[in-house]
């Protein structure tokens, strides 16, 4: 069937963290429906990739659930598998069983597309390190459609959108984030039909969770794509009909995946992306503190699975041993001529040119002394 209802019961031991509950249906493809409270207990939703609160229609206010008293949830879907695929966010008071508050009529998922079938799965992910735990009961799905309560609030993606022009400068296009720390466009490519941009911060893993990613239309309207924990990303690639730009994987219709590293799911620091020398499903990455990734791009799972992230030696442990000497950051990779070549700047004790080139054929075993064989110095 083609509708559902989705229930449970659930409690928050706090909302001090950004975190706490987080709630998936999953229709056997993808996660379509994603649930969570987040710092203050804030009930949110993904909305193609983006976290939104759900907000009262008459003055904007969040919803917040406060610890340790049981809030009564349900999501009623309608349509699933067809174009016409909606559903309803219905939850209750703190401490009653009494339905009474709703975001009704909701049309974009969790990861953007339609629905390929109803939920067949039910998840409960913790992929923040830092977040509260949280208790569940009641837990039920079943193939009919509730009725849901009059709506009193709304989930829909923030968008930007305006005319006026100051010397060339729209300012409704001015992107800012929550970490109190450095920020800047890193990234803008044309492709599938909008202009993409993602913007980097300096942090850490999981130290942020802000917007990232942003699509800007013809009428120049800016729309929040993907949530980002990680630090500074700069990399784009176009692959056969993907684009890669930081960590997110666009496809020629606009779909959006992203890869993760794992334990902590966070991006790290991105800077560079490079075709694979060997296998056409897969790139290389380097990162801003000389990480090294092997990502393989194949299946349509979003988020990657651990198992396609895989971590390579740093450049530091490379170029360390080998020629007696560490870079600071990681900056740029290519790959051509039978190569892939990295590029890295900055060595705090050296009074020269501060940077090298290092080549590299394309192997790595896992065992560093054996895999530095396959490494080159071409310029320091």
């Amino acid at each position: 069937t083609a509708d559902f209802t989705a229930d449970l019961s659930f409690q928050i031991a706090g909302n001090g963290e950004p975190q706490a509950l987080r709630w998936q249906l999953h229709d056997g493809t993808s996660t379509v429906i994603d649930l969570r409270t987040s710092s203050g207990g804030a009930l949110q939703v993904r909305l193609s990739g983006e976290w939104m609160g759900l907000k009262r229609l008459t003055d904007n206010a969040a919803f917040n659930v406060p610890a340790n008293q049981t809030v009564r949830l349900r999501v009623i879907g309608r349509g699933f598998g067809t174009p016409a695929a909606s559903y309803d966010i219905v939850w209750s008071e703190p401490g009653s069983a009494a339905l009474v508050h709703a975001a009704t009529g909701i049309t974009t998922f969790a990861s953007g597309g339609v629905p390929a079938a109803p939920p067949s799965i039910i998840r409960f992910v913790r992929d923040l390190p830092n977040a509260n735990s949280y208790l569940i009961d009641d837990i039920t799905l079943v193939t009919t459609a509730s009725d849901a309560p009059a709506a009193d609030y709304k989930a829909a993606l923030t968008v930007q959108s305006g005319t006026l022009a100051i010397s060339g400068i729209y300012p409704h296009l001015a992107l800012t984030h929550a970490h109190n720390s450095e920020l800047g466009i890193s990234g803008v490519v044309p492709w599938a039909g909008k202009l993409w941009a993602i913007e980097y911060f300096a942090g850490g893993g999981n130290t942020d969770g802000s917007p990232h990613l942003f699509s800007i239309e013809d009428d120049l309207t800016l729309t929040p794509r993907r949530t980002y924990y990680g630090g500074s990303i700069a990399s784009r690639l176009i692959l056969d009909n993907k684009l890669i730009l930081g960590p997110y994987i666009i496809d020629d219709q606009g779909g959006i995946r992203e890869w993760r590293v794992y334990p902590d799911m966070g991006g790290g620091h991105v800077s560079a992306v490079a075709t694979d020398l060997n296998d056409p499903n897969k790139i290389n990455i380097v990162g801003l503190s000389n990480e090294r990734w092997s990502i393989d791009l194949s299946g349509t799972a979003d988020p990657l699975p651990a198992a396609q992230v895989v971590q390579q030696h740093n450049l530091r442990a490379i170029s360390s041993p080998k020629y007696g000497f560490t870079s600071i950051h990681g900056k740029g990779a290519r790959t051509g001529q039978g190569v892939t070549i990295y590029g890295s700047n900055g060595e705090g004790a050296w009074p020269g040119g501060a940077g090298s080139l290092l080549e590299w054929t394309g192997e790595e075993t896992g065992n560093l002394t054996s895999d530095l064989d396959a490494w080159k110095l071409v310029e320091r």
